[in-house]
């Protein structure tokens, strides 16, 4: 016999699932793909660390060097 459940809902699957377990019923799921996908990192920009430097603290929502020294 073959029952097919159709769910956007994941805890309700998984109970499911859980039940069908406990039940000793064998369940085979359709359309996940188990593949591992390749992750390709970008490629970062260079940036010289005086350029990084030369307005870091400027924001305006930066705190004050006080304020992260009390904090420390």
């Amino acid at each position: 016999m073959e029952l097919i459940l159709k769910s956007n809902n994941k805890t309700k699957l998984a109970r499911v699932l859980a039940l069908a377990q406990q039940l000793g019923i064998t369940v085979e799921q359709k359309g996940i793909s188990t593949e591992k996908k390749e992750i390709t990192i970008p490629k970062g920009k260079t940036v010289s660390a005086n350029k990084l430097l030369a307005d870091f603290g400027k924001n305006p929502d930066f705190p004050a060097t006080d304020e992260i020294r009390s904090k420390a």
